[in-house]
């Protein structure tokens, strides 16, 4: 820590891809004061050198080698950021709690029960903290509404239903060495729809389901169907039932195979046994009580990735705010998405004569037929896509979640 300025110290980890949005919310925490940025890694000097000129003018110190950085850095910096690829962030992160830092990690947090529950142990033993970069953390509308329903507005909570029709370009899965895989370099990446793009709605959902303003619900069991239009391993399509610790269920249908123009928006809705809050992303929910009252969400007026560092820089400076989504709080997540694939074993891939190509941005993607209107269906009856009685659906099994420990799985 700089004792003369009151600023933590920051490191990174990667500097393109998803560093460049934690470089951002550094950036922000570093106008606010209550930081500064010191070093920088990333294993290819390419990189580093494509971003030379952000990096001399923020006098932030480049490597190469991690070890090195961590070694050199150690009186400077207190928190080391993670944006990395999936099958590494519990190594990175425990390595980087181990020499000493506190950690903002992106997400999701790991692929595995196993490997999260190290992470966990890491932060234990080492009292460092570890913080998910589930954005909806640092949001104010999440927090109104979470507040809201732990006051029991809406009373017991039954259930939640999210549901969202995106595009992504097939570039997107070139962009890296394991995007839309299962495993890529020996270990576990489960990449798809729930685990990457809408693994915020994932672990938000499970918080919304929860009357805890500390815990997530504890999923119990998952029933889930995972399917891939594209050539990849991992899925690009699902439909996912969870059944929490205290009766709710939750429910997701999801896709990055829209027929629409672009991706829409994320819909929400928490049903309770006093009414529901409805709307789309965090921008717009209401809710909706049985006696006709109608209470507005207070609106995010900054973007909450914004304020992953600024709030984690004055914890540590100054013990508030509390940590935001720290690891340990995951742990139902990942769990809920190792059931997932459980339940469904490999991704199914979906026959091509319900498939089209059309262009899309500066490159071509894969749309699905009539897949916004069976998740428009899912999301208000909380049917699975079998269920709907889809053409290129499956049905899966319950998977129990019980004393579950490891993701081995056979496939």
């Amino acid at each position: 820590m700089d004792k003369s300025s009151g600023q933590v110290g920051v490191a990174l980890i990667g500097v393109t891809g998803y560093g460049e949005s934690h470089i951002q919310s550094i950036l922000a925490a570093q106008e606010a004061g209550v930081c500064r940025w010191v070093a920088a890694y990333d294993r290819d000097p390419q990189r580093l050198a494509q971003q030379a000129g952000l990096l001399d003018e923020h006098g932030v110190k480049r490597f190469d080698d991690l070890e090195t950085m961590l070694t050199a850095v150690g009186d400077e910096v207190q928190l080391v950021g993670v944006p990395v690829g999936i099958p590494y962030h519990a190594e990175l992160s425990i390595r980087c709690m181990e020499a000493g830092y506190h950690v903002i990690c992106e997400k999701p947090p790991a692929p595995t029960i196993q490997d999260l529950d190290a992470m966990i142990a890491a932060s234990a033993r080492t009292g460092r903290f570890c913080a998910i970069g589930f954005q909806r953390s640092w949001s104010k509308a999440a927090h109104h509404t979470h507040r809201l329903i732990c006051d029991g507005v809406l009373g017991e909570i039954r259930s939640v239903h999210i549901a969202a029709c995106w595009k992504r370009p097939d570039t997107y899965y070139t962009r890296n060495n394991w995007a839309g895989k299962l495993r890529a370099d020996g270990r576990w990446v489960l990449d798809g729809t729930i685990n990457n793009p809408f693994a915020h709605q994932i672990q938000a959902a499970l918080e919304l389901a929860s009357t805890d303003p500390d815990r997530p619900t504890e999923p119990v069991r998952v029933r889930a169907e995972l399917y891939r239009c594209h050539d990849i391993t991992g899925d690009d399509t699902s439909s996912v039932a969870i059944e929490a610790a205290n009766g709710a269920m939750i429910y997701t249908h999801l896709t990055l195979c829209t027929e629409a123009p672009s991706q829409g928006p994320i819909q929400t809705r928490v049903v309770g046994e006093k009414g529901s809050i409805e709307g789309a992303d965090s921008r717009s929910l209401t809710v909706k009580l049985n006696d006709g009252q109608t209470l507005p969400i207070e609106p995010d007026d900054v973007d909450p990735r914004l304020l992953m560092y600024r709030d984690t820089c004055r914890f540590i400076l100054t013990g508030q705010p509390p940590p935001r989504c720290p690891v340990a709080k995951t742990r139902p997540f990942v769990l809920a998405v190792d059931g997932a694939f459980e339940s469904n074993s490999l991704p199914r891939a979906i026959d091509a004569k319900f498939l089209r190509t059309e262009p899309f941005r500066d490159s071509t993607a894969c749309c699905l037929q009539g897949v916004d209107e069976a998740i428009a269906q899912g999301f208000q009856t909380g049917k699975l896509f079998s269920e709907l009685g889809l053409p290129w659906a499956h049905p899966s099994e319950w998977f129990e979640l019980g004393g579950y420990r490891s993701f081995d799985p056979s496939f």
